[in-house]
């Protein structure tokens, strides 16, 4: 692996870091704060995610979701 590519996976993981804690904090304190069930999370989860997929597709970083297996999208929807 080259320098680069470790640069870029090293980008990838604090972009993927920051996204996260930055959506789910505030997430988890909003389902502490009122009773909100497991279907407000999943929502949130799904929501986020297709987001996030439809962008690095957009930007040509990955293949369009649709393109991609069953297994791919659960094992990355496992990931997150």
């Amino acid at each position: 692996m080259g320098q680069g590519e470790q640069e870029g996976k090293r980008l990838d993981n604090g972009v993927h870091l920051a996204s996260g804690t930055g959506w789910g904090c505030p997430e988890r304190a909003d389902e502490r704060s009122r009773d909100i069930r497991w279907q407000g999370s999943a929502a949130h989860f799904g929501l986020l995610w297709g987001a996030g997929m439809t962008m690095l597709s957009a930007l040509g970083l990955a293949s369009a979701p649709w393109k991609w297996g069953a297994g791919e999208l659960a094992k990355d929807g496992g990931f997150h």
